[in-house]
């Protein structure tokens, strides 16, 4: 396949995407050499569709391709953990843990994706999950830990969810219709097998403040240098896609389908109520 043609399903695929059209926008990147970008795309897609199974494959394929890529493993995850399969959900969350390999964050907005990943959130994640394994002592353990890292206002859910042990609450996600989107500069200026380029890695001033018992000093002072920030990750929910006439897909909560409907575009960030 020629560069030419791959920048032609790239523009298509994001006029599909900009219309909602999630099926097509599949469509076309099946079409694409699959690389580690274009797994984790389709894992994201189906995900927001509701397929958690074949969103499951997909990022097994991107991590096979990059093992390093903890986005894969996070988002991995969470689809296990609504498929109420938390052993893997648990072991993937440790996964993304372990290849954060001591960082707050890692941002992967220089690759494309408009997205950072906290390491507070992965922790929050995993320990949900072993909670949901009737471990609740580790996963209050987790949540703890998840605490400590909290750099965001956004992320005080922690703190709550730590008061009600859990109950009633639900992972952190990347929010649906998020995907990473080469600009046609940077693929005309690299090889074709290049396309996830470097992820920035956010480091601690002092790597021994990732563990729990560092000052409270400290903490106050991160939290004030962060305020200005959001996170970019939303609770998950069982969501699905739903056609209508008039708008085109909307998401629908799952199990209530007189919800609002919460309408997915792709300009504009997406959080749920």
């Amino acid at each position: 396949m020629t560069l030419r043609h791959e920048l032609d399903i790239w523009a298509e695929a994001q006029s599909a995407h900009n219309g909602g059209n999630y099926k097509r926008v599949l469509n076309l990147f099946a079409k694409l050499e699959r690389s580690a970008m274009i797994s984790t795309n389709m894992g994201l897609l189906h995900a927001a569709l509701g397929e958690h199974e074949k969103a499951l494959r997909c990022f097994t394929d991107a991590t096979t391709r990059d093992a390093y890529l903890t986005i894969a493993y996070f988002q991995r995850g969470v689809s296990h953990f609504l498929l109420e399969r938390y052993r893997p959900a648990s072991r993937d969350f440790k996964r993304a843990w372990g290849s954060l390999r001591g960082n707050e964050e890692i941002n992967y907005e220089p690759l494309g994706l408009p997205f950072r990943l906290f390491a507070s959130e992965v922790l929050f994640n995993l320990g949900l999950a072993r909670i949901r394994m009737d471990r609740t002592d580790k996963g209050i353990e987790y949540l703890e830990k998840a605490r400590m890292l909290t750099m965001l206002e956004d992320h005080d859910v922690i703190e709550d969810a730590i008061r009600c042990r859990g109950e009633g609450y639900t992972v952190f996600s990347i929010a649906p219709g998020i995907l990473y989107w080469p600009s046609p500069q940077k693929l005309t200026s690299i090889k074709p097998r290049n396309f996830m380029g470097e992820a920035t890695l956010i480091a601690t001033d002092d790597p021994a403040d990732l563990s729990t018992d560092f000052s409270g000093l400290h903490l106050l002072k991160r939290r004030q240098r962060n305020l200005h920030r959001k996170s970019q990750a939303v609770l998950a929910r069982k969501l699905s896609l739903v056609s209508t006439p008039d708008e085109g897909f909307v998401l629908q909560e799952e199990g209530n389908r007189n919800a609002e409907n919460l309408t997915l575009r792709a300009d504009e960030g997406f959080r749920l109520p």
